[in-house]
């Protein structure tokens, strides 16, 4: 009640104030010596005098009585008006502006109607009661619809209950009861829903008795800012799904929200939230009926999709996904993007592990090529992982850490080399690059300078040692870098004179599959550094080769300058 209280007041016989609130005043537009009943509606003043006498006749301590009052703004506003206290002439008044009370009410229904999906994953059991009928309803949402429980165990008792008391009860916004009945104790919270003067509903939540072990057990199951399945479960489901081997095609779909720290850190985090929400919300309704929609924390979703029969009905499912997010808020202008990989059962594998780490593989290839896309995991394209090939994909949670970790290091330790001796600066510069391999999944590294670009630094393994890079001085070769002087490149997927010429220039390098190179932009000798692995690992995500850049570009200065 206190949300939508006006204030307070001390008044007269006459309805003079006396002691009052500033606020009251200025709500109903009186002076030190006005009377309040000039603010009453006329037809509800006899409502109102009606109730006053009630009390100094002293046939109750208090009463509370529905009336209108003319505001300081010209409205006619509908208020809760408590009259107690009477003692030698004075009254003391609370009047509450209930119309806010029905206006929030209305947007909590409304509320309620757009999120039926999460309270389905809840099991919120609410409850309706119309008080021009006597009718009362208690529910709840389930993925098909709304389903009434009146008649269901628990609950008979508890609807014969609430009717005989919603009978008699005198409820002007809130309602508070708790029913004590054989099968336990129902605690029932509700508030009335008003049209202008007129009680329509009265709506609210019911907890209690069985209920009561629902939401308990639910926070244990779902992730509470989406309603979504946590990451524990949602895998623990999906093994089984793979496991029982009685569903003919199963789809492991992991989802990456593209750039949601910069949404984060340029929109503010609660609009970062309703972003995850409504990326939640597009997954459920996907899921609904063909399989289970989790958040595996951060920006990082999954599906574990059935009933899918073809590819095309695959396709047309993530498309319809990336479709809907991408327009979600286009009404402020934004579009967001998602980063999606796939692996099938039995297609790709029969075994569960292995649909992980290649839907983990696809989502990261998909990073890698631009973001705003959908990767579907074929062997003939993307290689095949076995079971013990753990290396050959970034699991998430350990390579961030250890990124990060990385990431708090650096800056300080560069900024005391900077002005020592090059030996330092050099020595510096290769814990820098060892630290890059290590948080970064490089197989090796390899820096080069001066004229002819000849190799002065090399970590890691390569077949044979690589001794220069001058193939990277070609005018046709400089043209592929971009504008942040760097070019990342597959070499089981070159195509074109130039990058076969590419190719060739690297069997100096021995077994080289991903190259990611730099060129620092220094005072001169210039510094190349090629950060190399030999292994299909998809490319680095976008993330990841930015800051790899940057701590290349560190090194350049460090090595440039010695």
């Amino acid at each position: 009640m206190r949300d939508f209280l006006v204030g307070n007041g001390l008044f007269d016989n006459t309805f003079k104030c006396n002691d009052t609130e500033e606020e009251l005043l200025q709500y109903l537009g009186l002076t030190w010596r006005s009377t309040l009943t000039d603010r009453i509606v006329e037809h509800d003043k006899e409502t109102f005098l009606s109730h006053v006498e009630s009390v100094v006749e002293g046939k109750s301590d208090s009463s509370t009585v529905r009336v209108r009052f003319e505001t300081a703004t010209g409205e006619k506003r509908n208020c809760r008006v408590r009259i107690y206290g009477y003692k030698n002439g004075h009254f003391l008044i609370e009047i509450a502006d209930i119309e806010n009370a029905c206006d929030r009410c209305y947007h909590i229904i409304q509320e309620q109607h757009n999120n039926e999906w999460l309270l389905a994953q809840q099991g919120t059991i609410l409850f309706e009661y119309i008080f021009a009928t006597g009718e009362l309803s208690i529910f709840k949402y389930s993925y098909k619809g709304k389903i009434m429980l009146n008649n269901a165990p628990d609950y008979p008792e508890l609807v014969k209950a609430m009717t005989e008391d919603l009978a008699v009860a005198d409820i002007n916004v809130v309602y508070r009861r708790t029913f004590e009945i054989e099968d336990g104790a129902f605690q029932v919270t509700g508030m009335v829903v008003m049209q202008q003067t007129e009680k329509i509903s009265l709506f609210g939540m019911i907890r209690g008795g069985k209920n009561d072990e629902i939401i308990s057990t639910w926070g244990d199951t779902h992730d509470a800012m989406t309603g979504l399945f946590n990451k524990p479960f949602a895998l623990s489901r999906a093994r089984q799904m793979v496991e029982e081997q009685g569903i003919m095609n199963i789809a492991f779909v992991m989802i990456d929200l593209d750039n949601f720290k910069s949404i984060n850190d340029t929109y503010g985090h609660l609009f970062g939230d309703k972003v995850l929400q409504r990326l939640s919300q597009i997954l459920h309704e996907t899921c609904s009926g063909r399989g289970l929609a989790a958040r595996f924390g951060g920006d990082e979703f999954f599906l574990c999709l059935t009933d899918l029969k073809t590819e095309d009905d695959l396709r047309a499912v993530l498309q319809s996904i990336a479709f809907k997010f991408k327009n979600s808020f286009v009404d402020k202008g934004l579009k967001f993007t998602l980063s999606i990989g796939v692996a099938e059962y039995p297609r790709n594998s029969r075994e569960y592990d292995i649909l992980l780490r290649k839907a983990d593989k696809a989502v990261y290839i998909a990073k890698s090529k631009g973001k705003d896309r959908y990767i579907i995991y074929k062997e003939e394209l993307h290689g095949e992982i076995s079971r013990d090939d753990t290396d050959n994909v970034r699991t998430d949670s350990s390579s961030r850490a250890a990124q990060y970790a990385f990431r708090k290091k650096v800056l300080p330790g560069y900024m005391a080399v900077s002005g020592k001796d090059g030996a330092a600066r050099k020595a510096f510069a290769g814990e820098l690059l060892s630290g890059i391999m290590s948080a970064y999944n490089c197989d090796a590294v390899t820096v080069y300078m001066g004229e002819g670009w000849n190799a002065c630094l090399t970590l890691g393994h390569y077949d044979k040692t690589p001794s220069e890079a001058a193939f990277f001085d070609s005018p046709d070769v400089r043209s592929t870098f971009n504008s942040y002087g760097t070019l990342q490149v597959n070499l089981n997927h070159l195509t074109g004179s130039v990058m076969e010429k590419y190719a060739e220039g690297l069997k100096t390098c021995g077994k080289v599959v991903f190259r990611l190179v730099s060129v620092g932009e220094t005072d001169s000798p210039e510094v190349l550094i090629s950060f190399d692995s030999d292994r299909d690992i998809g490319g680095w995500p976008i993330e990841e080769m930015n800051d790899m850049i940057l701590y290349s570009q560190m090194v350049c200065r460090l090595l440039a300058r010695e």
